[in-house]
């Protein structure tokens, strides 16, 4: 059915369509409030009933009363006015562009409803292929539960570029998703900053801050006082604007402070663990445990390429043949594998110039079998 269309079939109630306003699409997908009528004023066409319509609060609260009477159902917006069911069309022509979810008369005194776009009608606004909403209602509808009239009823709408009413600005579409962003977060925090709601409509917000900041009149020098009080308007609005982004920098900041430090612990006990292994490399080397201690220590501060110089270095400790014990005899009686572990430490002493017992501490490393044997271990 095209605008204009008064008794589009017998199975559908009489509507009457025109176009009001631009339509607008929010760029996070989210459902976007719009305006669905204008305020206050009179309008005049053949196919009204008198050939004229006033919209006034008075009409647009019964309208609003009216939808919210039947449970404040979900409302079509279709393409053009053809998705009625009963339209002889192809199924692709009937899709809805969107729905309207709730309805609310604004700041302005305008109807205004929360418009849910499909993702195709967005795309469509946001390139101006599709820019206007024309409302499809009955200035005074039959009541289906009672039988009697009940005053302006709308039924929902269309998207489409046929305005009627000329008198309403345009309105951006859309922009793109970074201007978006902090143009939001701006409009927010500006109307936060004159104790405005969040969902206040540009034009209010437009309104009220002309009111706070009045021009100055031509010839008038600039005060002081205004001008330090739209400076700290603004400040405290660009604060409220980057609190969340300056509140997540910080954050990650203490993140990554957290993972290096988690990091360097991590760093830490692989360095102690690799110390370890080398220190026991070291006494499976005949190295004495003060000694290795201090190539560990050495290792430490200069890295571990200086402990493998430092172990290549020392002379090995003396093996039981090089002390003239074979190891036939290794087989020995107990006194006798204590003799021969005496020499072998005796050997040591003069050898490593270490004192005895840790020339014992060795010689018990490198002969574990005589060793057994002269403990009574086997």
């Amino acid at each position: 059915m095209r605008v204009g269309d008064i008794f589009p079939t017998v199975k559908v109630p009489s509507r009457f369509r025109f176009t009001t306003s631009p339509a607008t699409a929010g760029d996070d997908g989210a459902p976007k409030w719009n305006p669905i009528f204008p305020a206050d004023t009179t309008r005049y066409r053949s196919d009204m009933p008198g050939g004229e319509i006033t919209l006034d609060k008075d009409f647009f609260s019964a309208m609003l009363e009216n939808w919210k009477k039947v449970g404040a159902p979900k409302l079509k917006v279709d393409y053009f006015h053809r998705g009625n069911s009963t339209d002889d069309l192809p199924r692709e022509e009937k899709v809805a562009s969107g729905w309207i979810i709730d309805l609310r008369i604004g700041a302005t005194g305008q109807l205004e409803g929360l418009f849910d776009w499909t993702e195709e009608a967005r795309g469509r606004i946001g390139r101006k292929e599709l820019q206007f909403f024309s409302p499809e209602f009955h200035p005074d509808a039959l009541d289906v539960m009672s039988g009697g009239r009940q005053g302006p009823t709308l039924y929902g709408g269309a998207l489409l570029n046929d305005p009627f009413l000329m008198d309403l600005p345009p309105v951006a579409a859309t922009r793109t998703p970074k201007e978006t962003h902090t143009m939001n977060k701006l409009f927010a925090a500006v109307c936060a900053a004159l104790n405005l709601p969040e969902n206040t409509d540009e034009d209010t917000a437009m309104a009220a801050f002309a009111k706070a900041f009045p021009p100055k009149p031509a010839g008038e020098p600039d005060g002081d006082e205004a001008k330090a009080k739209m400076a700290a308007t603004v400040d405290e609005a660009v604060k409220m604007a980057l609190a969340p982004t300056l509140s997540r920098v910080e954050s990650l900041e203490k993140e990554n402070a957290t993972l290096k430090m988690a990091q360097a612990k991590v760093e830490a006990e692989k360095v102690e663990m690799q110390l370890k292994e080398l220190r026991a490399l070291a006494l499976s080397r005949g190295v004495v445990a003060t000694k290795a201690d201090e190539m560990v220590a050495d290792a430490r501060k200069q890295g571990a390429a200086i402990f493998f110089t430092v172990l290549n270095a020392m002379p090995k400790a003396p093996m039981l043949s090089e002390v003239g014990i074979t190891g036939e005899e290794a087989t020995d009686t107990q006194v006798s594998a204590h003799a021969k572990l005496k020499a072998i430490s005796a050997d040591i002493v003069k050898k490593e110039k270490v004192d005895f017992s840790t020339a014992n501490e060795m010689a018990y490393r490198l002969n574990p079998q005589l060793a057994a044997i002269a403990f009574g271990r086997k």
